[in-house]
This record gives structure tokens, sequence and C-alpha cells, in this order.
């Protein structure tokens, strides 16, 4: 079992896909699609959900994970199957593969990111980063911060980051179909896409697989990432969790934010067990990358309208991952980086202290309906396929209503039974 999770966590479907001889067309949105190999079709009804790491198709109904697929296209049991991923991720092929780990399944594309960090992070010391660093240090963010985060700067000419990618042998064409690179629709002209922004290198393992822009004027869109590829899925990344994982993993605790000047507010403060969703909304994947290593996880919101259905919808996230996580909410318009500025470590530590259970802060907001209580319940507990895990979670809704779990269970029952069948049928 812990093999094959770890298949599934290191290898992109995506990738395997590609290996596999599929084309895959991305529709935007996180939405992959392409001709399904495992019957004739002439419009592409394969759709692949990265960040679950799943596939389905809507013409032959097949569906699974990267193992099925890859067992399916080629006829192969799941043993065989298994065995073949287990020692590409242990190294042992002879020549490298696009089934190998995704840190591991493009040095090209690697050395790429880690020359345009490199490059990004010298234009930050140099004249051309003045205003930005200027921004980073009202904002408390001095050069040793800098160093540690490598922090970086694109300028608005794209010339050097062009000829800093040759000096790795990276085309223009490449960066492109990368989205290193990007090309105006209507001049044709190639640009870089983060230019006059400060950049953040999201590190995936050991090897930096996308980036965060910050635009620090009020002229352009706040942030942006790095455009979706099979190296980087914003919601299978977590800000900062190469920093951090030493210490949630001393803590047993984890900690996620919204934003990536949050992370290095919250290590500069000495809370250095927290990560970031990268603005993102938490995905199941995230928040089971965390419960590897912690047993506790603290989603951290503002406490405005938006903050608090962020975290509703992080619950529920939780709740059809099998996961029970916790939320802590700063006071109406603060975030963690100005909260930390003005109250301390001490006040955050008493926000994390106060943490509300996850199902209880959802149970608070629907109160006031106790239908949507219905639903909601009837819903996560039927979105479990083990009986184990109903019960359990049965037992936790259970004491928030102050009633058994036995009666819960029972009331639920025929919703329970219709989806396990629907399931079944599926």
């Amino acid at each position: 079992m812990e093999t094959i999770q770890h298949i599934k966590t290191n290898v992109s479907i995506l990738t395997v896909a590609q290996d596999l001889g599929i084309q895959i067309k991305d529709m935007g949105n996180d939405r992959w699609f392409a001709l399904c190999p495992l019957h004739s079709e002439d419009n592409a009804s394969l759709q692949f959900y990265p960040q679950q790491g799943k596939f389905y198709c809507h013409g032959c109904k097949e569906h699974g994970d990267v193992l099925d697929l890859y067992g399916k296209v080629k006829a192969l049991p799941r043993k065989e199957v298994i065995e073949h991923f287990a020692k590409s991720l242990n190294g042992s092929l002879a020549k490298p593969s696009a089934v190998l780990p995704v840190m591991l399944q493009n040095e090209e594309y690697y050395k790429a990111t880690e020359a345009l960090t490199a490059y990004y992070a010298g234009l930050l010391s140099k004249e051309s980063g003045t205003a930005a660093r200027a921004y980073l240090q009202q904002r408390g963010i001095e050069e040793s911060h800098c160093q540690m985060f490598r922090l970086g700067y694109v300028p608005e000419q794209p010339t050097a980051t062009i000829q800093a990618l040759k000096e790795v042998g990276v085309s223009v064409s490449q960066a492109l179909k990368w989205g290193l690179l990007a090309k105006s629709p209507k001049s044709g002209k190639v640009y870089n896409p983060f230019f006059g922004r400060i950049v953040f290198p999201v590190v995936n393992g050991r090897h930096v697989s996308g980036f965060t822009g910050r635009c620090f004027n009020k002229e352009n869109q706040k942030y942006i990432n790095s455009q979706g590829n099979q190296f980087f899925v914003k919601g299978r990344n977590l800000y900062g969790y190469d920093l951090a994982e030493k210490y949630i993993k001393e803590t047993d605790t984890a900690i996620l934010v919204e934003g990536v000047i949050d992370v290095i507010t919250m290590h500069r403060f000495g809370v250095r067990n927290t990560v970031s969703s990268m603005g993102t909304a938490v995905t199941a994947h995230q928040l089971e990358t965390l419960s590897r290593i912690a047993s506790k996880i603290v989603v951290l919101m503002d406490g405005d309208g938006p903050g608090r259905k962020a975290g509703m919808e992080a619950v529920n996230v939780s709740v059809k991952a099998g996961l029970l996580i916790q939320l802590g909410f700063l006071p109406d318009g603060r975030d963690p980086d100005d909260f930390l500025r003005t109250e301390g470590k001490e006040g955050m530590e008493a926000v994390l202290t106060e943490a509300q259970d996850g199902i209880g802060a959802l149970m608070f907001e629907l109160e006031k309906s106790p239908f949507k209580i219905a639903v909601w319940i009837r819903q996560a507990i039927s979105s479990r396929s083990d009986r184990l895990d109903q019960i359990v979670l049965a037992k936790t809704i259970a004491e928030h209503l102050g009633v058994t779990t036995e009666r819960l269970l029972q009331a639920l029952e025929p919703a329970i039974t219709e989806s396990t069948e629907h399931k079944e049928e599926a």
C-alpha cells in the first residue's frame, strides 16, 4: 500500500499519458482532454484530473488512477504495473523514462527553471531590482530572507531571459511550450510573463517546478502563477514546503495559509511550519501531502466573509479526502503578514491555539439552516466508500450534534446504501 501511494504521489498522470503516446490538449482551467486509446472515437472524450491523479472517459466510461491508465493501455495486470513504476522510482531503469517522478522526469526543464531562478535572483540584487527591494524591505523582507526563499525580479526586457535559457540549451520555442516565455497574440513578440514582478520560485522535491509572480504596483493583477504543464500543477504544490517540512515534522503540525508573502513572514517570526496554497482554493492533494508528515493541519484564513467561505470549502475538501482539519480565523481584514507585524508571534500563537475543529466550524456556519446541515451530513458520509471511514466521520459529526453515532448512521443508512450501489455500478 505504501509503494502504491508513493507512486501516485510522485508520478504525473499527464506525463504517463504522453509517454503512452496519448496527445493531450489543454482546454484551460485545468481541463485536459485526449482521444481515448481504449475505444474508437473521433471526439476527445478522455479527461484527465491532474490534481487528483485520475482519468475518466466520457465515452467508454473507463476510469481510474495513473496505475489503471498504464495497465489498461498496456494490457498489463496490476502487479506488473506496480513493479514497473516501482523500478522507475528506484532509478533502476537503464534509460530515463517519462514515468519517473515529477521531480526527475525532465532534466532539461529543471535546468531551465534553475537557470531562471539564479538569473532572477541576480536581477533583484542589481540596480534593476532597486524598486523591488524597496518594496520587500517595506514588507520587512530583508536580503537574508530573499536568499533563503531565492526571491528574484524580472525587468521588462525579455532579451536577457532568452539568453539565460539559451545558455542551458533551451530554445525559445521550447520555453514557449513550457510557459517560461509567452508570445503576444497581437504583435507576436516574445515576452517574459513575469516582467515587472517579484518572483517566488516554487520548489517541488529538489527542483524548481514553477514560479509565482507578485506585482508591487496597483496597475496589474497582484499575483500570477506559472502556466500549468506536466511539471507544474498549482494544486499539487505547496509554496515553502521545502523549508517548512523539517519544522512540520518536529511539531507534528502543518499551518496552511493563502499567500506566499504570508509564508515568508510566518518564517520570519519563527512560525516555520507554514506553507501556502499559492492563492488557490485548498486541494485534496495539498492536504494529503501535509497529512503524511503531520497529524494536525490548521488552515489559517482571514476572518472576513470570503475567508470564512474559503475555510468552509477547505473543510468540504478535507472530508471528501478522508481527513480532518482545523480552521484558524484572523480578525476581519487581517492577513498573517500584517497581523504578525502588529501582534507578533504571541498574537499568532493565540489565534492558532483557538483554531476550531473544521467540522464544528462548518456546523456553526450552517446552524441557521437545519436542512443544509442534513444535506451536508448525508453527502459527507455517503462520499466515504469505506464503512470504517463512515463510522469515524459519523462519530465526529454526532459529537457536534449531541446524538449517538448509531442513531446518526441509522438515519442515514438508506442514503449510504444508495450511494454505495451507485459507486459500484460506476
